[in-house]
C-alpha cells in the first residue's frame, strides 16, 4: 500500500509540473503575439504614397453605391465600393441641425496593407446665413482600386476651429 501511495504522489507532482509548464508556455505565446500585433499595427499605418482622388458629385455616384448611401444616410457611415477598377469611398457624418455643413478630404494615402482617408466635417462659418433643417453631410471620392483594406481618420470642425479625431478600420468591407 505504501508503494501505491508513492506512485500516486509522484504522478501528481508530474501532472502539476506539466500544468505549470503549459501555463507558462501559453503566457509566453500570448505575450509574443501581443508584441507582434503592436509592431504590425504601427507598420500598417505608415504612408507609402499619396493617392490621387476625385470628389464625386451626386449624379456621378454609381447607382448601387447611391442606394447604399440613401439607405443609411441618417446615421454616420463609412462605405467602400469597388467598380470597374475604381474604389469609391463614402464618408457620412451624423445628422446636423442646420444647413451649411460640408465634408473635406484632408488626405488620401496608401499604406502597406490599407488605403487610408482623413476627412473633416466643417460647420457653418460664424455669421454665415443658414436654415434650420436637418442635413446629412457626406462625401464620396473615387480613386484607383488597389485591393487593400480601408482605414479612416476623421476630424470634426465647427466654426470655432475645435477638432476631435478618431481612427476607424474598415477591414475588407467591399460591397
Amino acid at each position: 500500500m505504501d508503494r501505491g501511495y508513492a506512485k500516486r504522489k509522484l504522478l501528481k507532482k508530474d501532472t502539476q509540473k506539466a500544468a505549470v509548464f503549459g501555463a507558462v508556455l501559453i503566457c509566453a505565446a500570448a505575450f509574443t503575439a501581443a508584441l507582434t500585433g503592436c509592431v504590425s499595427t504601427q507598420a500598417e499605418t505608415e504612408k507609402i504614397r499619396d493617392m490621387k482622388y476625385e470628389v464625386i458629385e451626386e449624379e456621378d455616384i454609381p447607382q448601387s453605391l447611391r442606394e447604399m448611401i440613401k439607405g443609411g444616410e441618417k446615421k454616420p457611415f463609412r462605405i467602400t465600393y469597388s467598380d470597374q477598377g475604381f474604389l469609391y469611398i463614402a464618408q457620412g457624418y451624423e445628422v446636423q441641425p442646420t444647413t451649411g455643413y460640408s465634408v473635406e478630404v484632408k488626405e488620401l494615402y496608401e499604406t502597406e496593407t490599407a488605403v487610408c482617408i482623413k476627412t473633416t466635417l466643417i460647420g457653418p462659418k460664424k455669421g454665415e446665413e443658414k436654415e434650420k433643417a436637418e442635413t446629412y453631410p457626406y462625401i464620396v471620392v473615387q480613386t484607383e482600386d488597389v485591393k487593400k483594406m480601408f482605414c479612416l481618420s476623421e476630424e470634426e470642425k465647427d466654426g470655432s476651429d475645435e477638432k476631435n479625431s478618431s481612427l476607424y478600420t474598415g477591414g475588407k468591407n467591399r460591397f
